[in-house]
């Protein structure tokens, strides 16, 4: 792990002078506060993170998206899993914070910081985290133009797009398609 400390006086130079850098702390930080927001509705509605976790496999179903994991894809047994962007040789590495890298060339449809999935009141959810165009979830899309923030995954096969859908005027969507896989424990 590599650190690096930055005092109030860096920190407001770096919003009011450096705003590309600026940019990313405000993003990093607004990104904890999500999670943290998150963790505090869940603990007030009584949503226990120690109850039986369903097993989850992440699949990639287009070429990209499966060169964007190992051969088998990825069983997810931590959370939050986070999704975004590999950072380009401009964007410091340290502020994309996502167990699964997408190699997004310009014009980028994946955002560095895109989505995770994380443990809900139900189940497993897929949650966007700030991004610019969104996702697709079993056909419904969230983040981005979206009013919703996050949508539910069911036992079995599910769809994401991490990125924006194919358009009704021709632009092809994200080519990033993945199949999660969702089953009770011991099954």
């Amino acid at each position: 792990v590599v650190a690096g400390m930055i005092d109030r006086t860096e920190f407001m130079r770096m919003l009011r002078e450096d705003s590309d850098h600026g940019h990313i702390l405000i993003r990093a930080l607004f990104e904890r506060l999500r999670a943290m927001n998150q963790r505090v509705i869940e603990s007030r509605l009584g949503i226990a993170q120690t109850a039986e976790v369903p097993v989850v496999h992440m699949l990639g179903v287009t070429p990209p998206a499966a060169a964007a994991l190992p051969p088998d894809g990825v069983v997810i047994s931590r959370f939050p899993f986070r999704i975004g962007r590999r950072p380009r040789v401009d964007e410091p590495p340290a502020m994309a914070f996502n167990e699964v890298q997408l190699p997004d060339v310009d014009p980028h449809v994946v955002s560095l910081n895109h989505v995770s999935l994380d443990l809900g009141e139900h189940g497993v959810v897929v949650r966007d985290r700030g991004s610019r165009l969104g996702s697709v979830v079993n056909g419904r899309r969230i983040g981005g133009p979206a009013n919703v923030v996050d949508a539910e995954l069911s036992f079995g096969d599910n769809e994401l797009i991490v990125g924006p859908p194919p358009s009704s005027f021709g632009a092809p969507g994200s080519p990033y398609r993945f199949r999660i896989q969702v089953t009770r424990p011991g099954s």
